[in-house]
């Protein structure tokens, strides 16, 4: 899967003429993680690459996480008891429009493809649905020190389903999928 996200990060890249109006430079990778999954027992790995100009960055990521009861309840204190596990990968594309020095307003669209498994302690079994959506995303990439490439990267996005947002039941429950899905965290990167 990863090495998929690779590929379609790189199709990605191609396909954005603005990129070729860019001094000959060289492209800036990174490698970055989201702490919040590895405290939900689960992962985070991101790829990513800027332009020279610090105009625009890219990124492809693979995450998972177990959703307990308490995460989901925040999100839908009227229906509790359920477990969730979340994986997946997504896609990013982000525009620089304000930057100093490295540091940069990130104007972004992500592209999520998950799979989101819901199941529940007083019922057996559990239901699989496959998500695409959609996340407008607004953040800050920050590199607190001048020698080394150690960024911090806040941001807040709003997902919009595409696919996969049905109702799932499961024995007398029924887990109905927020409308839209509100995401803000904290991306800990490495820029080369």
């Amino acid at each position: 899967m990863l090495l998929r996200s690779a590929l379609l990060l790189a199709a990605a890249l191609s396909a954005f003429p603005a990129l070729a109006d860019e001094p000959a430079e060289r492209l800036h990778p990174s490698i970055a993680a989201d702490p919040l999954p590895y405290v939900l027992h689960g992962f985070s790995a991101h790829l990513g690459v800027q332009s020279p100009s610090n105009r625009f960055s890219f990124e492809a990521a693979v995450f998972k996480s177990a959703l307990g009861d308490t995460l989901l309840t925040l999100i839908r204190p009227d229906d509790t008891g359920w477990k969730a596990d979340l994986k997946g990968f997504t896609l990013e594309g982000y525009w620089h429009p304000i930057t100093w020095g490295r540091n940069a307003l990130l104007l972004g669209l992500q592209a999520h493809f998950d799979e989101f498994n819901v199941h529940r302690d007083d019922e057996a079994g559990s239901a699989t649905v496959h998500q695409i959506y959609l996340m407008p995303t607004i953040g800050y990439r920050w590199f607190p020190f001048d020698a080394i490439g150690l960024f911090f990267k806040p941001f807040a996005g709003l997902g919009l389903p595409i696919l996969g947002v049905a109702p799932v039941r499961l024995g007398a429950h029924l887990f109905e999928q927020l409308p839209v899905f509100p995401l803000a965290t904290v991306i800990v990167g490495y820029q080369f």
